[in-house]
């Protein structure tokens, strides 16, 4: 008999936690997944149609959602102006999209290439669509999910990836009216424009451009940070010269001044060069916070964390 490994074992169990949630009229405010040496492929995210009835409601009632990502499943195609177009992440965006009440998101890109997560971050930052779509149905697939907003985020953790500043920017923007708390945890900013210096402190610029979107937060939290010189593989890695940790690679704030907390952030930025080879953004760390709650043991490095009313 062939073993399931960790990873579709874990996308597999997402599907049936949320299903017999549905069954057993549970609705737990809190879902964290949490997982040591793998991470959920976008098929976990599957939820059939006829489940709908039993695992909407589960989802309605959902204010925490904390996910380790892979992006090694093959994607989807959908109808793009009549066009079948690869869609990365579109059971995962699809999800998304059905958590109207979600306060807290996470997303820890565990397994990604180069620039996959970019698809679905550059999803979750554009604008919501006015109008209806021009697209038929010639090409029988299913259309390309709509970019979406978060009515009631007010934390959002990003982790383990690398992406250009301005899809970063637009996300937390779309969100400004809500969000109060942002925490950036291994997260590489791109530079992908040869005509720039290689010396231009990308993170400086993040945070001088936060500073002009009249943010309400009350909690930032920037640990592991770089950026990266696409064309030459050359990596700043960030430290904080007022960090409290000893490799001074991590800063925190909280309060109700923003601006002051963004021009200490500037203030204190440290860049270090180092030049590396191509590799996978897989680590074995992630942005991690967990609560008190129901405990579901999958194995002794990877759980489910429940935490219900």
């Amino acid at each position: 008999m062939l073993l399931m490994d960790q990873a579709e074992y874990s996308s597999r169990m997402f599907f049936i936690l949320f299903s017999s949630l549905g069954k057993a009229g549970s609705r737990p405010k809190d879902f964290e997944v949490i997982l040591r040496r793998c991470s959920l492929h976008d098929h976990a995210f599957n939820l059939p149609k006829y489940m709908d009835a039993i695992v909407q409601p589960v989802l309605d009632n959902l204010r925490t959602l904390l996910l380790d990502l892979s992006a090694d499943s093959a994607p989807l195609y959908t109808n793009v102006h009549d066009v079948p177009t690869a869609c990365p992440n579109y059971l995962l965006r699809t999800f998304l999209s059905r958590l109207p009440a979600l306060e807290h998101l996470r997303l820890n890109f565990r397994v990604y290439q180069k620039d996959e997560t970019g698809n679905l971050l550059s999803w979750l930052s554009q604008p919501i669509p006015t109008g209806t779509s021009n697209t038929t149905t010639a090409t029988l697939l299913p259309d390309s999910p709509n970019p979406i907003k978060f009515a009631k985020l007010s934390q959002l953790d990003i982790g383990m990836v690398a992406v250009v500043p301005e899809i970063l920017i637009d996300i937390i923007g779309k969100h400004r009216a809500t969000l109060r708390s942002i925490n950036l945890h291994k997260l590489s900013l791109l530079q992908t424009d040869p005509t720039k210096s290689s010396r231009d402190n990308l993170w400086a610029k993040f945070f001088n451009q936060l500073s002009k979107l009249d943010l309400k937060l009350t909690g930032v939290k920037m640990s592991e940070l770089s950026q990266k010189i696409t064309w030459n593989n050359k990596v700043h890695f960030i430290t904080f010269k007022d960090s409290k940790d000893a490799s001074g690679s991590s800063r925190e704030w909280g309060g109700t001044n923003v601006q002051s907390c963004l021009k200490d952030f500037i203030a204190n930025l440290v860049m270090e060069s180092r030049y590396i080879g191509a590799r996978s953004s897989q680590s074995v760390s992630s942005v991690e916070e967990t609560s008190d709650g129901k405990l579901i043991c999958l194995n002794s490095l990877q759980r489910l964390l429940l935490t219900a009313d």
